[in-house]
């Protein structure tokens, strides 16, 4: 039987995210080689999104970029997409392709693997705007443009495909123990319950009986939603079992209040659980923040 394996992973240490697709074989039907592979992007999922103008920057590397919105003020958002393939696999070709378009059509290509002899293959990508804290001032007309997000990003993509799958991987995992799995664990006399759907344990919670194990995994659902916004870069946006389509209430949007009261909830407000506070004050009161 042939099976493959994706895994999925956004990393806070490089700051980007890694899709790895690999290929298991067994003992009765050997099969040494992914089939072809094609990386393409749509927008299609984004609901008022405009089309991004998506073209090649050599072989390797899709730029998929345009406005949030179409008013010319729009903030401009640019994401960038690199293949990689294990070194010394030949004859294997990785090749950016423009894709035809109508005359007068925005363009947009693709990016193909095939041709050779490897049982693996990962795309790394990484996104950013040129949205700045710093510019929603009188000095900068409350525009909130910073810098075109061009030149980081290819240098946050370079230096994320600079080592190996394995060892990004190995980062990733490192700086999420680091965050999460550190000083600090509760315990409430929880046994797992592996075996029971979380919407099963919800409907059987009394509130006079309680459910250690819920409880227990509904204070580390918080402290997670808090970990999952970028340590020092942005403050985590409105979250919730309301928070579950492409568009979510007030654009899940980091609003002062709201945010303090969904978010910061008591338990991560305790000082042997606090996450990161530092990027909530950043966006009230201007400071720069440390990587």
């Amino acid at each position: 039987m042939l099976k493959i394996v994706r895994t999925t992973f956004c990393s806070y240490s490089s700051e980007a995210c890694i899709e790895h697709i690999s290929l298991i074989s067994n003992s009765f039907f050997q099969v040494t080689t992914l089939p072809e592979l094609s990386y393409y992007f749509s927008s299609a999922p984004e609901l008022g999104l405009p089309t991004p103008t998506i073209t090649c920057l050599g072989s390797d590397t899709l730029s998929v970029r345009g406005p949030v919105t179409k008013s010319p003020t729009s903030m401009t958002y640019e994401l960038l997409f690199r293949v990689s393939v294990p070194s010394g696999v030949s004859p294997l070709t990785v090749q950016c392709t423009p894709l035809l378009v109508k005359s007068g059509g925005t363009p947009n290509a693709t990016i193909t693997v095939s041709g050779g002899y490897t049982p693996e293959a990962w795309i790394t990508w990484a996104g950013a705007t040129d949205y700045s804290m710093d510019a929603g001032d009188f000095a900068h007309n409350f525009t909130f443009r910073g810098e075109d997000p061009h030149e980081a990003l290819l240098g946050a993509v370079s230096l994320a495909t600079t080592s190996s799958y394995e060892t990004a991987l190995g980062d990733h995992i490192s700086s999420y123990n680091a965050l999460l799995n550190g000083s600090f664990s509760l315990s409430l006399g929880q046994t797992p319950k592996l075996d029971v759907p979380t919407d099963m344990l919800r409907a059987r919670y009394q509130i006079d009986v309680g459910d250690p194990y819920l409880e227990w995994l509904t204070f580390n659902l918080g402290r997670y939603l808090l970990a999952s916004s970028a340590p020092g870069v942005l403050p985590s946006n409105l979250q919730g079992v309301w928070a579950d389509g492409w568009s979510n209430a007030w654009g899940a949007g980091t609003s002062v209040f709201p945010r303090v009261e969904a978010i910061f909830t008591i338990s991560a407000r305790l000082p042997c659980v606090i996450i990161s506070h530092q990027p909530i004050w950043c966006s009230i009161f201007p400071c720069r923040l440390q990587h």
